[in-house]
């Protein structure tokens, strides 16, 4: 794969990866490969990965996970006098929740970013189901952050011009 983003294809490695994924190449005759084969390879190992962070962020997240790490910390610190609380008895717990905590950075990062996939697709659908909908939300976690803000108080102003417009109607509905 190296050898295949190395060569002069154009773009940044991540272009071509993307490229790759997506098929747009047939094949690569230098490696005597099909492009397609590596890009199945790569959904292959996608997939794969996908549902290994979201059981491990599921799981990650049951009340007995907590349970397990608490009963891990407190046998090591019960342990710490049998090994005179040595350099070495830290090391042991520093070492083995760093390396944790860095996969699962990258674990759970991808579950969350998958669900909030998923949230926006089923957000877009029902934004373009509906005749009144404003369109131009179903982009709205691509705007930046004064494009959010302009969105923001324009909504502000509708919604107040329809809390004034429904106490007029409430008044006119009194008065009769």
């Amino acid at each position: 794969m190296e050898a295949l983003m190395s060569t002069n294809l154009g773009g940044t490695a991540t272009d071509v990866l993307r490229s790759v994924e997506h098929g747009h190449f047939s094949s690569h005759p230098e490696h005597g490969m099909s492009v397609g084969s590596v890009s199945k390879g790569l959904r292959m190992i996608g997939r794969w990965f996908a549902r290994l962070a979201s059981r491990v962020a599921w799981l990650s997240g049951h009340y007995l996970a907590f349970v397990l790490a608490v009963a891990i910390v407190l046998i090591w610190a019960a342990s710490g006098p049998a090994f005179g609380f040595s350099e070495t008895w830290q090391l042991v717990i520093n070492t083995g929740t760093t390396i944790v905590t860095f996969l699962m950075v990258f674990l759970v990062q991808n579950a969350q970013n998958r669900d909030a996939a998923a949230v926006h697709l089923k957000l877009d659908e029902l934004i373009r189901s509906i005749e009144s909908a404003d369109n131009a939300l179903m982009r709205a976690e691509d705007a930046t952050d004064a494009e959010l803000a302009v969105q923001k108080a324009r909504y502000l102003e509708v919604s107040e011009e329809n809390a004034e417009l429904k106490s007029r109607l409430m008044a006119h509905e009194q008065s009769r």
